[in-house]
């Protein structure tokens, strides 16, 4: 997984090796990156993933741009095309306030979505539990 952070040495790409599951949220956190990309291909295997990275990228603090393609359909910066990844990459490399007002904006997202206390997320996590046993509150 490659990074672009102000942490890196010179503003450069960084390249994070493979960690295993327990050691890898505390590695993304430590490159304290600024952007991060998630650039899939359209295809029915993408199509079926999880918008697991755009939750990694805000839970460590880092904007994200993202291919076009369903998981990501929530996301704010989102490209068709490579040419336009790498030029959404540059605006946000070249402009902080443009990358922290994207940053809030998916992050505000993810959170009605994710966070067990917003819209009564909680209740619709266990609900679901639940019902994988025919059981019900």
């Amino acid at each position: 997984m490659a990074f672009y952070g102000s942490n890196t040495s010179r503003n450069k790409v960084k390249f994070l090796p493979w960690q295993n599951i327990f050691e890898y949220p505390r590695a993304l956190k430590s490159i304290e990156a600024d952007i991060c990309i998630a650039p899939l291909s359209q295809g029915i295997f993408n199509e079926c993933k999880s918008n697991i990275k755009q939750l990694e990228f805000a839970a460590c603090g880092a904007t994200g741009v993202f291919s076009d393609i369903e998981p990501y359909k929530n996301a704010t910066l989102k490209a068709k095309i490579d040419e336009e990844m790498i030029s959404m990459v540059e605006e946000l490399a070249g402009n902080i306030d443009l990358r922290a007002k994207v940053y809030k904006k998916d992050y505000e997202r993810i959170g009605q979505q994710l966070f067990w206390e917003e819209n009564n997320n909680l209740k619709k996590y266990v609900d679901t539990y639940l019902e994988l046993f025919g059981k019900k509150i």
